[in-house]
């Protein structure tokens, strides 16, 4: 009996040694652009295991790169109801933002937002869609607290200053677009908001140099 068991915890180990290889196998084909092989992976490790978590977050990812988000809701939704991963919510939002159920997303981005330790990009993407639709005094919310979350993620001071830059505020603009600098030195969208900022203030000289660099 006991021997028995013991060959059966041998096998199970031996079987998730083999899921999580090829879940770093998929990830890898995703990081080198190859969505059709990280999707057959995927779909591999759901026929046998369909409801685990990791691969449908991986079918999801590796259909959204594919700009097939309407096939990528489905997995993406099981994947962000079995678990608490910010990530994963993140990416489901996104989904759902791209199949237009943008109410629906925002909800899954406000809880994602609300997970320690912090996801960035979660409070990244919230401000992206809430400044999309006009929301400004939202998204400089949620922006702020990212930049205060992940204050060394240069995206979200670029997003802020773009908010700003909606808001006609271009000196709270030029504040923002200097911190993601000083972050990351010649940051494109930086400097070309901060470009912008200089123009809402008649400095055209000023928005030029911001503008060729």
């Amino acid at each position: 009996m006991k021997r028995r068991q013991a060959g059966l915890t041998n096998n199970g180990a031996r079987a998730a040694a083999a899921d999580d290889s090829a879940l770093r196998h998929g990830r890898a084909a995703l990081d080198h652009q190859h969505a059709d092989e990280a999707e057959r992976i995927a779909r591999d490790l759901l026929d046998r295991s369909p409801r685990h978590t990791d691969a449908l977050h991986l079918l999801g990812l590796a259909l959204l790169t594919q700009k097939r988000a309407r096939e990528a809701v489905a997995p993406l939704e099981q994947a962000a109801r079995d678990s608490t991963n910010p990530v994963i919510e993140t990416h489901y939002a996104l989904a759902l933002r791209d199949v237009g159920r943008q109410a629906e997303a925002l909800d899954w981005l406000q809880r994602a937002t609300s997970r320690e330790p912090p996801f960035a990009a979660a409070f990244h993407e919230l401000g992206i869609l809430l400044c999309a639709m006009r929301r400004y005094d939202e998204a400089e919310a949620v922006l702020k607290r990212g930049v205060e979350a992940a204050p060394t993620v240069a995206e979200l001071s670029v997003e802020l200053g773009g908010v700003y830059i909606c808001r006609a505020d271009p000196a709270n603009a030029k504040l923002a677009f200097a911190r993601a600098l000083a972050l990351a030195p010649g940051h494109v969208r930086a400097l070309h908001g901060f470009g912008t900022a200089f123009l809402f203030e008649g400095e055209f000289e000023r928005a030029a140099d911001r503008f060729r660099q």
